[in-house]
């Protein structure tokens, strides 16, 4: 299905979901659904998708894996500034299952949105309860806790956090958190106002579409990569940027905040 989504086959997808309906795979394929919905900028569809994913999983008695798609959301929620609906997305997940992996992209949430003691106690206690746990001790922990830095005006302390999952940030698969380091590592870059490195991290992501055309750091990478330009003073190379950005959101929500941003950039590069 994620195929079809990447082609634009609208008719593929659907014939995939009407194939699941009723089905336990209706969660895995609602929740592709809902990350291809976000990277176009459709952000209540995708809330309401994730929300559907979450019914079905409770239907089929997988109440940690609903709090998860719960935490999912949250995170797509903090990415793009709307912490109100990140914050009740995060809570409500921890209290529907306080001890398991929906606490990853519940705590980067609220690391996101400003709550730090809250998101590293959370995480904190999901790596005592998981000490072996290479993707939770390289990747889940670190993007948290550098987040949390980077919060505070120490970009380069989230850079060193971030240093360790250099070998495994690029990996694919359950658990795997696709994107999600060199994303936040080139948002820390951004922060120090260093375009050249912030583009190198950006284009890991968007160089690879066919690995994390899902991943809800797909879209603002493109952005993020426009941002790297113009901090470089490449004006050609931010306004494609830009362009490409705005094309995959050519039919958004036009609230999202992210968005007005990013059409306000591209018009001072006119």
């Amino acid at each position: 299905m994620e195929m079809a989504h990447m082609r634009g086959d609208m008719a593929e997808v659907d014939r995939h979901l009407a194939w699941a309906k009723g089905r336990s795979e209706e969660t895995f394929l609602l929740l592709s659904k809902a990350f291809f919905e976000f990277n176009s900028g459709k952000r209540k569809a995708s809330a309401q998708t994730f929300q559907d994913a979450q019914t079905i999983a409770l239907k089929f008695g997988n109440v940690e894996f609903s709090a998860f798609i719960a935490g999912l959301s949250s995170y797509t929620a903090s990415i793009v500034s709307d912490c109100s609906s990140a914050k009740a997305l995060a809570f409500a997940s921890l209290q529907q299952f306080p001890g398991g992996l929906n606490i990853e992209p519940s705590a980067t949430a609220l690391a996101n949105c400003g709550e730090s003691s809250k998101a590293t106690q959370a995480i904190e206690a999901l790596v005592k309860q998981y000490p072996s746990d290479t993707l939770m001790n390289l990747i889940r922990r670190p993007v948290v806790l550098a987040i949390i830095a980077m919060r505070n005006g120490k970009s380069d302390e989230a850079i060193r956090l971030l240093e360790p999952a250099g070998r495994v940030e690029l990996g694919v698969g359950p658990g795997a958190a696709p994107a999600l380091v060199p994303y936040t590592r080139g948002l820390a870059y951004l922060s120090k106002k260093d375009g050249a490195n912030a583009a190198l991290e950006f284009r890991k992501i968007v160089d690879r579409r066919y690995l994390f055309a899902s991943a809800p750091a797909f879209s603002l990478s493109q952005l993020g990569l426009a941002r790297a330009y113009a901090l470089q003073g490449d004006s050609a190379k931010a306004r494609t940027a830009y362009q490409d950005f705005l094309a995959t959101r050519k039919d958004a929500d036009p609230e999202i905040p992210v968005l007005k941003e990013a059409k306000v950039e591209y018009a001072k590069l006119q």
